[in-house]
């Protein structure tokens, strides 16, 4: 009975060690096969707002009423044209003429002086009476200037805060003018941890919230030194060159911009 008993044990003992051997090589197998999966950094994901290449906005630099306004709304407009004017250029212009005529008067009275040779004392009173004509001039020419608002570069027209035969002054806005020719996206909430991701000439992936289903792309033009503040968070504004444009964009529009 013993001696069964220790057979039974012996053969026990000779099937494990079996096992034994033969399940290491699998667990080392097993783990020599494991390949790690690439880990790949999601890109930068933001939102932007839709701006014109180049904008302005416009106001009087002296007070007056409005007596003209010469365009409107959506109206193409070129460099230096008139927009409007206040009701008190008649003024303006006689006190333009007046100084354009005491400058006449003094250079002539120069003139004189040096034709005769006088003595240097009246040549130096004409002189600086010749300077504080000028003087006048500029500052007459520059009261009439102020006095019309016009165009600072080829634009399309897209607002008017003016009313004819109404107050205005260098407080209140006049007109906004933007060129539309091509657009630009800004960033207002890439923060600081994610703007050190992004470089200028960087391609951009668009899409506009009112235009779902149409897609868009870009390049980064120029990344701000400077920081804004929002709600706590340090952000920066990158600028981002639409490559295609669409008639359905507008000033101020949203969009989703993956870097």
């Amino acid at each position: 009975m013993k001696k069964s008993l220790y057979l039974i044990c012996l053969v026990l003992l000779l099937l494990l060690g079996a096992t034994g051997c033969d399940l290491m090589p699998l667990a080392e197998e097993s783990e020599e096969n494991v390949v790690s999966s690439p880990i790949t950094e999601a890109g930068v994901i933001a939102e932007a707002n839709l701006v014109p290449v180049i904008y302005s906005a416009l106001r009087f630099t002296m007070p007056g009423m409005v007596a003209e306004v010469t365009v409107s709304e959506g109206e193409e407009v070129e460099e230096g044209q008139l927009l409007a004017r206040l009701d008190n250029i008649e003024p303006l212009e006689a006190q333009l003429l007046a100084a354009d005529l005491a400058v006449l008067e003094a250079e002539q009275q120069l003139e004189e002086l040096e034709k005769y040779r006088t003595d240097e004392d009246a040549l130096e009173l004409a002189e600086a009476a010749l300077d504080l004509a000028k003087g006048q001039q500029r500052a007459a020419r520059k009261a009439l200037e102020d006095s019309t608002l016009t165009a600072p570069f080829d634009a399309k027209v897209m607002r008017i805060e003016l009313e004819e035969g109404v107050y205005t002054s260098p407080a209140e806005p006049a007109m906004v003018l933007a060129d539309t020719s091509s657009w630009y996206l800004e960033t207002f909430d890439l923060d600081e941890n994610e703007v050190v991701r992004i470089s200028e000439g960087d391609k951009v992936d668009i899409m506009f919230d009112a235009l779902p289903g149409q897609n868009f792309s870009g390049e980064v033009e120029s990344i701000s030194e400077y920081f804004l503040e929002s709600f706590g968070n340090i952000t920066y504004v990158v600028r981002i060159k639409l490559a295609e444009t669409d008639d359905q964009l507008r000033w101020g529009m949203t969009a989703e911009v993956r870097f």
